[in-house]
């Protein structure tokens, strides 16, 4: 169910859902200042919580371990009033995504898997929570449906510059 504006106690946050490398880290910030809301980064929180970088995580602990702890910091923070950057893992967690839908409207910032392929190195060296040997390509095909399904709202950010997709954002939203 999809829930409107008048429906949350504060201003409703946008919470943004992608691959990785999709943006929404770059993105985020100049949402939430147009809309002069807060802006929180999931993948900074797991970081902080840990003192390790995403990265040193995967390394020591796991992809598993990761999403646990992903999840974990997710659950145990409020969102209200802000522009979230997600952690391109946090759909595999019914918990989280539907924690995150109390605070707000979802949105699905769709890129060009060729262009992520061009943005991003190793997935391990970037902090992603997947198997190791999965592929950018692996991960497109399996978590598409999910993010698809999660979003309140598609936004296509598919050869697009940062300035293009926050102006598509704000339109899709029908804000500011």
């Amino acid at each position: 169910m999809v829930q409107t504006a008048e429906q949350y106690e504060d201003p409703p946050s946008i919470i943004l859902i992608d691959m990785p490398g999709c943006g929404k880290s770059t993105v985020g910030p100049l949402l939430a200042r147009a809309m002069n809301l807060d802006f929180l980064d999931t993948d900074d929180l797991v970081q902080s919580r840990e003192g390790q970088t995403l990265p040193e995580i995967l390394a020591t602990q796991g992809y598993l371990r990761l999403r646990e702890i992903e999840e974990c910091v997710v659950m145990g923070h409020s969102f209200d009033g802000a522009v979230v950057a997600t952690g391109g893992s946090v759909i595999y967690s019914s918990n989280t995504m539907s924690h995150f839908r109390r605070f707000g409207r979802i949105v699905y910032l769709k890129t060009d898997i060729r262009q992520l392929n061009q943005r991003l190195g190793s997935l391990s060296q970037r902090g992603v929570a997947a198997p190791l040997g999965t592929t950018l390509f692996d991960l497109e095909l399996e978590r598409t449906p999910l993010y698809e399904r999660a979003a309140d709202l598609i936004v296509s950010a598919e050869s697009a510059s940062v300035t293009q997709t926050l102006k598509r954002v704000i339109d899709a939203l029908g804000v500011v």
